[in-house]
Parts: C-alpha cells; sequence; structure tokens
C-alpha cells in the first residue's frame, strides 16, 4: 500500500495483494520509521468497518482510512478505479481522502510494476 499526502488530500494506492488481504483479513497496515526511537514512526492503515461511510482519522501517528465493508467488496470486484470521501473539519477546511487500485505505470519496466493492477490504458496509443 502507497500512501501520498499533498496538502489536505490523502491518496492510499493499493496493489491486489493489498485488496486480497484485505479482503480476507479486515485491516492492512504499512508504516515508515523515521529513527529509532519508536515515537518517530508515522502509520498508515486501511480497514474494513460497519460504518455507512468511508472515514479517516489520525490518532498517535496513525493515520486510519475506513471503509464501509460492503462498498469495499463492491470495489473490489469491478472495475471501479477508487473509493473517494470528503471529511469535513471544525474549521471550515476538508479532508479529500481517495482509495484506489495501484495500476501498472505505463514507462516502467516489469521490476516496477510487480504486483499491480493492469493498467486500462495498455495498449491504447496515440
Amino acid at each position: 500500500m502507497k500512501l501520498r499526502i499533498k496538502g489536505n488530500s490523502i491518496r492510499l494506492r493499493v496493489t491486489p495483494k493489498d485488496l486480497a488481504r484485505l479482503m480476507l483479513q479486515g485491516a492492512i497496515v504499512e508504516f515508515t520509521q523515521f529513527s529509532p526511537n519508536p515515537s518517530n514512526i508515522l502509520c498508515y492503515s486501511l480497514a474494513l468497518t460497519d460504518r455507512q461511510d468511508p472515514n479517516v482519522t489520525f490518532d498517535d501517528g496513525e493515520i486510519r482510512v475506513s471503509l464501509p465493508t460492503d462498498q469495499a467488496y463492491r470495489w473490489a470486484k469491478s472495475e471501479q478505479v477508487g473509493i473517494e470521501a470528503h471529511k469535513l473539519i471544525d474549521n471550515g477546511c476538508k479532508l479529500s481522502v481517495l482509495v484506489e487500485k495501484d495500476f501498472e505505470c505505463l514507462d516502467r519496466n516489469d521490476e516496477e510494476n510487480e504486483d499491480a493492477f493492469p493498467n486500462p490504458n495498455a495498449g491504447i496509443f496515440c
């Protein structure tokens, strides 16, 4: 699972193996360790929930994104690219969250594209 943060937006990109693990185990977790100190770890997770809408929280150095189980199963079994949500914040700002399938890059080698969804634009030439 890859994490991208830009401004007030978060994007998680999941590989086929990530998606299979999410559907089987109900959650996937990754982390980035900045130093040997355990308090210098950024953790990010994606989990299934009984909630009706996608949600994101940040607490104790962990970004937690949750998806409604039914919505996640429909997404996993379809050609739908991603699930998008927006969270209103008290100060009037909004946080955008996108969870999407990680597609093969058309300009990368096979090793860099390992465990990626087939790119729907492969074979389309201009």
